[in-house]
């Protein structure tokens, strides 16, 4: 039987990211993936400095792109298995090109005429790339298509056709095969996201699933950048604090001001920048900065998400305002310091970002040794990741995850009974406690609850919402709603200690008869 969902909605996503990780960590050992990704995460420097140079010109370039290594989120994110700087790495690559197709279309010397096109079609492979291994970059990919149409004069339409095009291309090279996969099994390429238009019957009918961390009002969306430095767990679980998005958000606006104004005073337009070229680049960095941004906030406002946006913000601010103020040398003096000072406070601030010390193995399994595996089960819960204990049990179990962060929809929960219902051996309960994915506690669910009630009720907790949501998960897992809670207090430590109600069949609010495997 194949596993269902172990890892909740991430086990539908693109896996190719994740396949150096398992490889290195399984013959290697940890400190091998670490090095890899941190070598593929440093290698941002490269796009980083070309950009800064191209923007910036070459004094003080090494200077500003170091400081852009500072980024909160790229130095959370360094050296680990999260996908937002492998990925980011692409994206970074397509702009550098983006950028460069826009200085060289004006280049009347160049004996290459075409290689403004050639440079949009590598800019768009890149662009495809990234998103194909990450669909969360989507919003930099189009910002960088709309920002080229507007900035580009010359061979508009040749040029974008080619940067979609290669980004169509890239995206199939490298995700095509999971998508189409994905989309013949369960109706949804991107299942289960987007399903309120795919409307796959295994998942409820919804589109971006985690919106948790959205703007909730204007006032919220107007203030966000500032907001989520002073209140950093708005916008993730780590802590990301800089000054990089808040300044480029202001130069952002008096750009867009500035601009603005030109447009209704034509010589003071063209005296805004010294060449042709430069008044393009300015309208693709703030085109590039406001659609990225707002399609960010608006999908999903994930601060690690914005990687790409904040790595370069230091050199778009410098940018914008060498444009606007370029004679008024202490202002960009002035942005140079408080971009260090906040360098200096996101090195500081690494050693919160929740980073274990290397050991020679990456995972350690503690797990009783299971008889009849091919009719044996393992259910996850608690909300935090745990599918990575899987691969270290029998492959011949059937791992699944419920009451996590995947949609479940009524055929959904009815599939994994199914399939239970069809395994009459040992049956396991994994619940992750905690903050930490690392901690977990596993119980033999054969014989239900009793079992179940005295481990839990060994387990101490500090708050009652703790006992609540291993109730609700009991609830969902055994298909009943008659799940007695019992609570004790001793030394300001709470107890849980639960019973099942003589019910052997239930009925949900959706008039839907569930039967409960605890009596089966």
């Amino acid at each position: 039987t194949i596993d269902f969902a172990p890892s909740q909605m991430q086990t539908f996503f693109n896996p190719l990211m994740d396949v150096p990780h398992y490889l290195l960590t399984t013959y290697f050992g940890a400190r091998s993936a670490s090095l890899f990704y941190g070598f593929i995460h440093a290698l941002a420097i490269i796009p980083v400095y070309r950009i800064a140079v191209l923007l910036l010109g070459r004094s003080g370039a090494y200077t500003i792109s170091i400081i852009c290594l500072g980024s909160a989120i790229f130095l959370y994110q360094l050296g680990s298995t999260v996908g937002d700087n492998s990925s980011g790495v692409l994206m970074l690559f397509s702009i550098l090109y983006g950028i460069k197709s826009i200085i060289e279309e004006d280049d009347q010397k160049h004996e290459f005429k075409n290689r403004s096109i050639l440079n949009a079609a590598i800019s768009g492979f890149f662009s495809g790339s990234s998103v194909g291994l990450k669909l969360t970059n989507a919003p930099f990919g189009i910002a960088i298509v709309i920002a080229l149409m507007f900035a580009k004069k010359r061979h508009t339409g040749v040029a974008l056709s080619s940067y979609i095009v290669a980004a169509l291309v890239a995206f199939m090279l490298l995700a095509g095969f999971w998508y189409i996969k994905v989309w013949q099994d369960f109706g949804n390429p991107f299942f289960p996201q987007f399903n309120n238009f795919f409307k796959s019957p295994l998942a409820s009918e919804i589109g971006v699933i985690d919106t948790r961390w959205v703007p909730k009002s204007f006032t919220e969306s107007v203030m966000w950048p500032f907001l989520m430095q002073i209140r950093p767990y708005l916008v993730g679980e780590g802590w990301h604090v800089s000054f990089f998005m808040p300044l480029l958000y202001v130069a952002v606006l008096i750009g867009c001001i500035g601009m603005l104004v030109c447009q209704l005073n034509v010589s003071a337009y063209y005296r805004l920048a010294t060449t042709v070229v430069n008044r393009q680049l300015l309208i693709f960095v703030l085109s590039f900065s406001c659609i990225s941004y707002l399609l960010w906030m608006k999908l999903f406002s994930v601060g690690r998400y914005m990687m790409v946006l904040e790595i370069l913000a230091p050199i778009f601010t410098l940018f914008i305002i060498n444009v606007f103020f370029g004679k008024f040398n202490f202002i960009k003096y002035f942005i140079l310091l408080i971009l260090s000072c906040s360098f200096f406070i996101c090195l500081y601030n690494l050693k919160s970002s929740g980073r274990s010390d290397y050991t020679k193995d990456a995972f350690s399994v503690n797990f009783p040794v299971i008889k009849d595996v091919n009719k044996s089960f393992v259910i996850f819960t608690g909300g935090n990741p745990l599918s990575w204990i899987a691969p270290h049990l029998d492959h011949s179990l059937f791992f699944t995850y419920l009451n996590g962060n995947f949609p479940e929809s009524f055929a959904y929960k009815k599939r994994v009974m199914d399939i239970i219902e069809r395994r009459s051996g040992s049956g396991f309960l994994v619940i992750g406690l905690g903050d930490s994915s690392t901690i977990y506690r596993y119980v033999n669910i054969s014989s239900i609850l009793p079992t179940l009630s005295a481990i839990i009720a060994s387990f101490q907790f500090t708050n009652l919402s703790t006992c609540d949501f291993i109730k609700n998960s009991l609830g969902i897992i055994f298909y009943s709603k008659d799940i007695k809670m019992d609570i004790a207090n001793k030394n300001n430590k709470l107890s849980c200690s639960f019973s099942k109600q003589p019910n052997v069949i239930t009925q949900d609010n959706d008039g839907i008869i569930l039967i409960d495997k605890a009596d089966n």
